[in-house]
């Protein structure tokens, strides 16, 4: 095939690795974020925090890797096969990212999100410059 477009081939190992690194950055967040976990849920941050890196992990892990593959086994180089795989990596994040920041309902837990996280920083400044 000289086309760009080609069907990417996607290991099931990439799909773990996918899985387990979404939920242990997920379960990192909520443990240790407590100011955060307080003001929206465990429930609620774990959605939100997901939602808003489900997109660049995916990305990464699935497409990325599922398309340099097939380009390899195309018999493209491997540099090629990087340099085409970004592009549809960088394709399918800027898509993915706009569509969770603006379909509901992971736009609105983002956005609470945001402001949970603004208003724990917002505390810090003032705890820290002798505001309170």
């Amino acid at each position: 095939m000289t086309g760009l477009w080609i069907e990417p081939v996607v290991e099931t190992s990439r799909w773990w690795w996918f899985a387990v690194t979404l939920g242990v950055s997920t379960l990192l967040v909520v443990a240790f974020s407590p100011r955060r976990r307080a003001a929206m849920g465990a429930i609620r941050l774990a959605a939100a925090h997901g939602s808003t890196v489900v997109v660049p992990l995916a990305g990464v892990f699935i497409v990325r890797s599922g398309f340099r593959h097939a380009y390899e086994l195309d018999g493209r180089g491997f540099w090629e096969a990087m340099w085409l795989s970004l592009l549809w990596m960088l394709g399918f994040i800027l898509v993915g990212q706009f569509a969770v920041r603006t379909v509901p309902p992971t736009s609105w837990l983002i956005r609470d999100l945001r402001q949970a996280t603004r208003d724990v920083w917002a505390d810090r400044f003032r705890r820290w410059f002798g505001r309170r």
